[in-house]
């Protein structure tokens, strides 16, 4: 066989052949009967080194050089380049590469083009004629077709045959290669071996080859057999129960990190917000209350107590998607698959707090073939999902909105980071073994964006209603809390520890609105005269659900034949979407939304707790919360319903201290029970109050009112 000088001398050539007919010996150029074509640099990125024979060493590449004959290309770490043939051949330069153009010229039987590498790989799209490439282990051929030679830093020279049929021997041995499949050789003593094209080896083709478009779709590439290496995942949080288990940036009531820190040494605000008339709905800044509490004002009929602690309410007019905002709740009879796309306003690639979600984007699922099998849409919070097969592989497409883009790819943990490459959309091939919500995707507001479209500061919260005396109990619970509220009755008005008043009858009715920008400043006037000095911790909470339980995956309320609320769990968020009814005889539910977001109200954690009822009058209404009291409780969380207990029994902080803390949720045996990190909606029901089962995994809950209430 031929011997090549410099560093090739004295190593057995290998020969691999590529074409639309397979060759089984190298190609030997013959004598040349004209001059050398050109071959010109283009597509110049990084660092690109040119060396032309007559040059003393390597200088900048400039895009429109001719490479001479013996002249020599380098790339850096971050240099890409192209070489384009007078022939219409293109060879693509990969970075940390180094190759000699050792002749390009006009052979009796048709072009010829000679290449030596010496480090890095090149892409070859030849357009007729024959290419060889020498390396260290032998000679890689190429007719009428697609190829790629590397040079891998421990000497392996690898192969790849895109498109045509391919040879590979040595004097040890040789085999054929077909279109999508791989070579290799390490020494002219190995017998070369085949194997087929990764799912990484295409993705680089088409990465770098926009023309292996043409091709991909066509080989048969088995799936890959292979589970990508995921990100670390971020362990499950538990904190809690008491002040000294909650870092500083983690709200006591939910568990979860804050934006601002600081705003967790401002005391909580309560505000009463009606729930009748119907005009009041949708309430504007539900969705922002860490616990909201809804009891009976009379018969048939419910008001809410909203706890602000830790973040304040801002309007927003998201930002959706080009397909419609998915209504419907997900339901699971598969594996499933999912689970986010949000809105990453400081483009850093990772979920920060109280960044939205962005609903109406476009999710599709392909299998391991590239066949699409599933499409869906994100929801008003931003969340998708399938159902899928253990043991399959998929891949998922995100299709990004017109206006939008994808932020940055693979940040942080998998937990809260971006899994969709930001030039296709896609996802890596994930072969599924049970439920995974870890696939999200990241999208850049546009330049164009206003502050409101981005979430703005400022709106209303409420409407906002009369005090009632439970508020008394609730208020006591929150050290240093302040109440907000539209007066109240001459009975108990001067039993209420006001705070903050807010008139006006507007809504049809239903009340005055109270400005954002006045609950900032109720807010730091109250911190200012009471002091950052309050404990707020009584609760444990962990992603991991509490053992035992029963399933439940929908709890229907029914205080009366206006007032009917539904919880549907969504095992996507893994909280429960809030429906309420539409105020008829013929009840139909309807998604309950925040006027300030226009998102669906979804709640972690759902809670009825048994209390005793005490009629003052027809419509003053008192519960027992005091300190002291242990009843019964319904915890519903991940798709569960747990027999607890609520207690405001003192503790030692209590006894120590003298103070009161939030109601602690404790399972049968008097432990910290474990909530779900997020909001909690607790429901104050009378001890009579029926809970059944109406079908698997379906509860109903009868409220009865206390005897003597009077209609609202």
């Amino acid at each position: 066989m031929k011997r090549f000088r410099g560093f090739f001398q004295g190593i057995l050539l290998v020969v691999i052949t590529v074409g639309f007919s397979s060759c089984n010996t190298p190609q030997t150029p013959s004598t040349p009967t004209s001059p050398p074509l050109s071959a010109s640099l283009s597509e110049l990125e990084g660092t690109v080194k040119i060396k032309q024979p007559q040059d003393a060493g390597f200088s900048e590449a400039v895009a429109g050089m001719t490479l001479q004959i013996q002249g020599q290309v380098q790339t850096g770490i971050d240099g890409r380049a192209r070489l384009d043939l007078s022939s219409g051949t293109i060879i693509r330069v990969a970075p940390s590469s180094l190759f000699t153009l050792e002749d390009n010229q006009q052979q009796d039987d048709g072009l010829a083009t000679r290449l030596r590498l010496e480090a890095g790989k090149l892409w070859i799209i030849l357009n007729g004629g024959l290419l060889e490439v020498e390396t260290p282990s032998g000679l890689a051929s190429v007719r009428g077709s697609y190829m790629s030679v590397e040079l891998q830093s421990d000497g392996l020279v690898k192969v790849t045959c895109l498109d045509g049929h391919c040879h590979l021997g040595n004097d040890a041995g040789s085999v054929d290669l077909v279109a999508g499949e791989a070579a290799f050789v390490q020494n002219i003593s190995q017998t070369p071996t085949d194997g087929k094209m990764s799912s990484e080896d295409i993705r680089e083709w088409l990465d770098n080859n926009p023309e292996a478009a043409l091709i991909v779709p066509d080989l048969p590439i088995p799936p890959p057999t292979f589970t990508p290496t995921p990100q670390p995942i971020s362990t499950p949080a538990a904190y809690g129960p008491d002040q000294e288990d909650f870092p500083d940036n983690i709200n006591p009531l939910t568990g979860l990190p804050v934006a601002d820190p600081a705003l967790l040494k401002q005391p909580a605000l309560l505000v009463s917000i009606p729930h009748f008339p119907p005009t009041a709905r949708p309430q504007a800044g539900l969705s922002f209350a860490p616990w909201v509490f809804e009891y009976l004002i009379g018969e048939g009929t419910t008001r809410f107590l909203a706890v602000f602690y830790g973040l304040f309410p801002s309007q927003e007019f998201p930002i959706t998607g080009d397909c419609d905002v998915r209504e419907e709740p997900f339901v699971q009879d598969g594996v499933i698959l999912g689970n986010f796309i949000w809105l990453d306003k400081n483009e850093n690639g990772i979920q920060d707090p109280g960044e939205p979600g962005v609903g109406g984007v476009c999710v599709n699922l392909y299998d391991a073939d590239g066949q699409l099998v599933q499409q869906t849409t994100s929801d008003s919070n931003g969340y998708y999902g399938f159902n899928v097969e253990a043991g399959k592989t998929y891949k998922i497409e995100f299709v990004k909105p017109e206006r939008l883009d994808f932020t940055l790819q693979n940040i942080g943990d998998e937990n809260h980071d971006s899994d969709a490459d930001p030039a296709t959309g896609l996802t890596d091939l994930l072969t599924i073994a049970a439920d995974n919500r870890l696939y999200d995707a990241g999208l850049i507001p546009p330049a164009s964006a206003t502050s409101d479209e981005t979430a703005s500061p400022g709106g209303q919260v409420g409407p906002v209603r009369s005090a009632r005396l439970v508020h008394i109990h609730i208020q006591k619970l929150f050290q240093n809390s302040c109440l907000i509220f539209a007066g109240a009755t001459d009975e108990i008005v001067d039993k209420i520890p006001a705070c903050a008043l807010v008139f006006g009858e507007g809504n049809g009715g239903a009340g005055g609105m109270l400005d954002v920008s006045r609950m900032v400043e109720i807010s730091e006037k109250n911190a200012a005269r009471t002091g950052s000095d309050f404990n707020y911790a009584s609760n444990r909470f962990s992603e991991e659900p509490p053992s035992g339980g029963q399933p439940a995956s929908q709890l229907d309320v029914f205080v009366s034949q206006l007032n009917q609320s539904r919880w549907v769990y969504d095992p996507l968020r893994q909280g429960w979407l809030r429906y309420v009814d539409n105020t008829s005889e013929e009840t139909r539910f309807h998604v309950d939304t925040d006027r300030l977001t226009g998102r669906q109200l979804v709640f972690e954690n759902v809670i009825v707790l048994f209390a005793e009822h005490e009629v003052i009058k027809p419509l003053i209404i008192d519960m027992y919360l005091q300190q002291g009291e242990l009843e019964n409780a319904l915890l519903f969380r991940d798709g569960r319903m747990y027999n607890i207990k609520w207690s405001t029994r003192a503790g030692e902080y209590e006894r120590t201290t003298g103070l009161r803390r939030p109601i602690a949720f404790q399972d049968l045996d008097g432990n910290p029970v474990s909530l779900r990190p997020g909001r909690t909606w607790i429901l104050i029901a009378t001890p009579y109050s029926v809970v059944s089962e109406l079908s698997p995994e379906r509860w109903k809950l009868r409220l009865y009112s206390p005897p003597g209430a009077g209609e609202y």
